[in-house]
């Protein structure tokens, strides 16, 4: 985008100090995609004329015939690309309201009082809902992926590492003039600016990724009665020297060492500046690179959308806990348990916390849902699973766990069912027995350090009718 309109691409941070705003939310809760334009270099809302400009491209430039007027049509492209979302798959009856929600706590940064040291971050509540009429037979919903990127896998830098990786010397190439001015110069900054080029000089260097740096440290040395400030700028790949980081330590007494000191530097070129406030003889410097000397990889924790089938009225058809990636498509079949739609596959399955793994299915004459104990790879293979059905009318339930038959050749089981378990008389209400591994999967999964199985549910009511619910997670 812009490439398009010229405009510097850069967080909001990079720009000034911010926290909270509107595109932090929509990356951070939904997985969107946020920015803002600020139109015209000295003003938030510069001349009518100059809004024209932007818009179409302002003539004589680069941006000509493109400006922001193209620019919104990049993104209108991205929008449009699946690749860049996800979709949700599935059958449902013409007219019943397809609902996609998500409730989840967003954090806020660490709290800081008037007066004192950051508290803790705090939390609030959030919610996500879209819902959809579903226009009869096979639906796909286009929605944002069902992790947010707050919860993906992540690197969380400690302590930087003592010794940089790389450590650049540097000093002063050329004399400058000091640009210290006289009380009246001071309050006239359009005549009298605080450097011009021959009171300060630049040092271009560069963050490159393979260093891995978790830390930049820059410090400037002077002769005792010699002051220098020097403030760090970041190219932005267009214009020679844009963007200033202002995490300086300009404005020290005279012969105190300068020093800038970034944590996780952005990738990019750099160039430090070096201003000649009041200083005759040269200065030294050195640009010191850190890796990290410690570091933790968060594992990411994957979430997932309910989707609900309802009818008009709001009554419940069916339910569905569906995880999708971004750029992927997940079916959820016949999630409203309609006849004539599919076999009922409407459910859910809460693969997180609670310690138990739950699945749910049925149609308008039976509804059954199943819970099973969460436990350690290990153990499950030796013990079993617990299980507990609840049917809501008479119905013999019946409980399997298979795996892929990718995953039977890796550990050579004969069967892809590995365990089974059910209750043999019909029944209404809620009972409690075991799913237990088969003699071949106890033996050679005893050691597997985690294995991606289904639950397979199927009930069979007093008419006949076998209902099945499916649902995949993992053991570890």
């Amino acid at each position: 985008m812009s490439d398009q309109n010229g405009y510097t691409n850069q967080a909001g941070y990079e720009l000034y100090d911010t926290t909270g705003t509107t595109e932090e939310w929509s990356y951070n809760a939904t997985g969107g995609f946020g920015y803002t334009f600020e139109i015209g270099p000295e003003q938030f809302h510069p001349p009518y004329q100059q809004v024209v400009e932007e818009y179409l491209g302002k003539p004589g430039t680069p941006s000509e015939g493109k400006g922001n007027r193209e620019a919104y049509f990049k993104a209108l492209e991205h929008t449009a690309d699946a690749t860049k979302h996800s979709q949700i798959s599935g059958t449902a009856p013409e007219g019943v309201v397809l609902r996609l929600v998500k409730e989840f706590d967003t954090s806020t940064s660490p709290v800081r009082a008037l007066i004192g040291q950051p508290g803790p971050a705090r939390t609030f509540r959030d919610k996500l809902e879209t819902t959809a009429v579903a226009p009869g037979g096979d639906f796909t919903l286009h929605t944002n992926p069902s992790t947010r990127p707050s919860r993906l896998q992540q690197r969380k830098v400690g302590e930087a590492a003592k010794t940089p990786v790389r450590s650049t010397s540097s000093g002063q190439s050329r004399q400058t003039k000091p640009g210290i001015k006289n009380a009246v110069e001071a309050q006239i900054p359009i005549l009298f600016p605080d450097y011009t080029a021959e009171n300060y000089e630049d040092i271009p260097f560069e963050i490159r990724p393979e260093d891995e740096v978790a830390l930049l440290r820059i410090v400037v040395t002077m002769e005792k009665n010699d002051d220098y400030d020097i403030v760090l700028y970041k190219k932005n790949g267009r214009d020679p020297v844009p963007d200033v980081d202002r995490d300086d330590d300009a404005g020290n007494a005279a012969g105190a060492d300068e020093i800038v000191q970034i944590v996780a530097p952005p990738i990019g070129e750099y160039v430090l500046r070096v201003n000649n406030y009041d200083a005759d003889s040269p200065w030294l410097g050195t640009i010191n690179e850190h890796k990290a000397g410690s570091f933790e990889i968060l594992g990411g924790s994957p979430e997932e959308w309910t989707m609900r089938c309802e009818r008009s009225g709001g009554e419940l058809l069916g339910t569905a806990k569906v995880q999708v990636a971004r750029g992927a498509t997940a079916d959820v079949g016949n999630v409203c348990n309609a006849p004539g739609f599919g076999p009922p596959t409407g459910g859910s399955l809460d693969s997180g916390g609670g310690g138990q793994i739950t699945l749910a299915g049925g149609d308008a004459g039976l509804r059954f849902a199943v819970e099973l104990d969460r436990r350690r790879l290990r153990r499950a293979v030796r013990l079993g699973i617990r299980a507990r059905v609840r049917c809501t009318t008479q119905c013999r339930p019946r409980l399997a766990l298979a795996v892929s038959k990718r995953t039977a050749r890796r550990y050579r089981l004969r069967s892809r069912v590995i365990a089974r378990g059910s209750h043999r008389q019909a029944f209404s209400g809620r009972r409690t027995f075991k799913v237990r591994f088969t003699r071949d999967a106890r033996r050679k999964l005893r050691r597997a350090r985690t294995v991606r199985m289904a639950l397979v549910a199927v009930a069979i009511d007093g008419k006949g009718r076998r209902l099945t619910a499916r649902r995949g997670f993992r053991l570890r």
